[in-house]
């Protein structure tokens, strides 16, 4: 407010900023914003500069500005996440310009405190239907949720979280709904008293009342659903206030209504292609045996004759995701993805080391051997050994119950990185004549021998091994039965 007398130029510029963030995980940082905290509207002032730091307002003519409010805004961006608060604080000079031309300035400065503003969806049907209007009040809970209960009929449930350290406490002052594109709303019910009964607004209908942080509340639905479509998005607008704060906020967000009957229907079955009856697996060895000692980070196969259509095996055992993939050729096709995605470390297969099994599925064109080129590559992508390989023998011919495969698996080191030790655990699925478990460092020298190529039971086994002698750096961890070779990071740091 400009309370002084004969002042026609007021100028207003923000010198500098900085925002503090705290975390319910104990994290907390500060930091300048990375968008520059601007003036935006400022109606219904005569001004220069919105979208700057810098504004003007004046009013051109003397005799000039008294006792007048100055309604200017800011825009500051980096809006705190979910469990997150902060304290933006920011400074502002204030130059004032009276009818002789004298000027004067100021520097004030201001902090405020921002929350996370609870407005989400959550499309988790399972956390509201059945339980009518007790919509438990937790970090989990959705504000906003469509629960259909036919094609036509269905309940819009609010959910409005209550004001705690790190969530602002809001207050809705009004609900319009409009439905999906060809699908009308013709009721919209509440179960409270207190708010209105929905009338048309528009292409949607609205609904006002108050609904105090911590409170919840349902609305009856009815839709003109006449072309029976089982999904849809409709748009939910809401009114709100916020502590002190004078203006009304508005918010919208997309809430999806599902008919019941849509979740199930998808098959999954072993028919298909004719030709799959053909498929045959076989199991390949890889070895980094190159002159140039180049660690190889891609291998390529390519069948002469017939169709690969699987390989493996993935880093998980467990289970295997499948993401859908539109392919070049127009079709779509479901490839696998490991469950355990980002646990496993992509690191090339250094000089040495043999990796095994590596199962192929191939769908062949004859009935006889099978042709594959092959292709390595090393870390820059550069072609390192070319050749063919003949397989003959399918794993599928082996007798069932006795399998020939020999397979190791290294399992992460525990602790990793580790200090003065480390637990080294590997498993075996068949009882080994020559297991040899041993420590190397970068350029590939043995540091350590574990277990020296002696026989070793099928199962589980672990080993403690000693790491407070050697320096801080990075090691491998290698595991052998003499033809498959299994390698693991290992971190010394102290």
């Amino acid at each position: 407010t400009v309370s002084g007398t004969n002042i026609m130029k007021v100028k207003a510029t923000v010198v500098s900023a900085t925002i503090n963030q705290t975390c319910k995980n104990g994290s907390s940082t500060t930091y300048t914003p990375s968008t520059s905290i601007v003036w935006t509207n400022l109606n219904p002032l005569l001004t220069t500069g919105i979208g700057t730091n810098e504004i003007i307002w004046t009013n051109l003519n003397c005799p000039p500005l008294q006792a007048k409010n100055l309604n200017m805004y800011l825009n500051i961006p980096n809006s705190p996440p979910k469990g997150c608060v902060q304290s933006v604080k920011f400074c502002i000079r204030y130059t004032f310009t009276d009818c002789k031309c004298n000027t004067c300035d100021t520097l004030v400065c201001y902090e405020i405190i921002r929350k996370w503003t609870p407005i989400r969806i959550d499309h988790d049907w399972s956390k509201v239907i059945g339980k009518g209007t007790d919509i438990i009040q937790s970090e989990d809970s959705p504000f906003a949720l469509i629960a259909m209960e036919s094609q036509t009929k269905g309940k819009l449930y609010i959910n409005n979280p209550a004001e705690d350290e790190f969530t602002a406490g809001i207050t809705l002052t009004s609900v319009k709904l409009s439905a999906g594109v060809g699908v009308g709303l013709s009721s919209l019910k509440p179960n409270s008293s207190s708010w209105s009964v929905g009338i048309i607004d528009g292409n949607g209908m609205k609904s006002s009342g108050v609904l105090a942080p911590g409170s919840n509340l349902v609305f009856d639905l009815e839709f003109n659903n006449s072309a029976e479509f089982r999904t849809w998005i409709n748009k939910l607008e809401l009114d709100y206030l916020i502590g002190s704060i004078q203006d009304t906020m508005k918010g919208e967000i997309d809430i999806k209504s599902k008919v019941p009957g849509t979740i199930g229907g998808d098959i999954l079955s072993s028919s298909g292609d004719d030709m799959l009856e053909l498929a045959k697996t076989y199991a390949i060895v890889f070895e980094n045996a190159n002159k140039g000692k180049d660690s190889i980070s891609t291998v390529t196969l390519r069948a002469k004759s017939g169709k690969i259509i699987a390989t493996g095996p993935n880093s998980s055992s467990q289970e295997i995701k499948l993401k859908a993939f539109k392919l070049d050729d127009g079709s779509y096709n479901l490839m696998s993805d490991a469950s355990d995605e980002g646990k496993n470390l992509i690191f090339p297969i250094p000089s040495g080391v043999s990796v095994f099994p590596i199962y192929v599925t191939i769908i062949p064109e004859e009935n006889n051997s099978i042709l594959i080129d092959y292709s390595t590559f090393n870390t820059d992508n550069e072609a390192v050994s070319m050749g063919t390989l003949e397989i003959k023998q399918e794993i599928t011919s082996v007798v069932p119950g006795k399998s020939e495969v020999s397979i190791i698996k290294l399992l992460n080191a525990i602790p990793n990185p580790a200090t003065n030790s480390t637990m080294i655990r590997f498993s075996l699925n068949n009882d080994e004549p020559k297991i040899k478990l041993s420590i190397v460092d970068e350029i590939g020298r043995e540091i350590a021998n574990i277990y020296d190529s002696k026989p070793m039971n099928a199962g589980m086994h672990d080993f403690i091994f000693d790491t407070s002698k050697l320096m801080n750096g990075l090691y491998f961890i290698h595991l052998s039965n003499g033809k498959v070779t299994q390698t693991q990071k290992l971190i010394i740091k102290k």
